[in-house]
């Protein structure tokens, strides 16, 4: 976006999350996957993010977690 990484993004995140009520998580800057794992029990996304888009290069890391449980009628955190 023409600024340093989990900088200026930051405030728009949060905006965009306050401001649409379906919406509970928000990266504008980081690049990556969403894995979605369905069980009987439950629905899950984890967000990954790879380290580098230019290069190819092993490292990623987890962004998010986020799931519905069954029975339950909203998003939550995953652990």
């Amino acid at each position: 976006m023409g600024w340093e990484p989990r900088t200026q993004s930051v405030p728009l995140e949060r905006a965009w999350v306050e401001a649409v009520p379906y919406v509970k998580f928000a990266d504008f800057d980081d690049h990556g996957y969403v894995i979605v794992d369905v069980t009987p029990e439950r629905v899950r996304g984890e967000w990954w993010f790879v380290d580098a888009v230019r290069e190819p290069t092993p490292g990623q890391h987890l962004g998010a977690v986020w799931e519905v449980r069954r029975g339950e009628p909203r998003l939550v955190p995953g652990a």
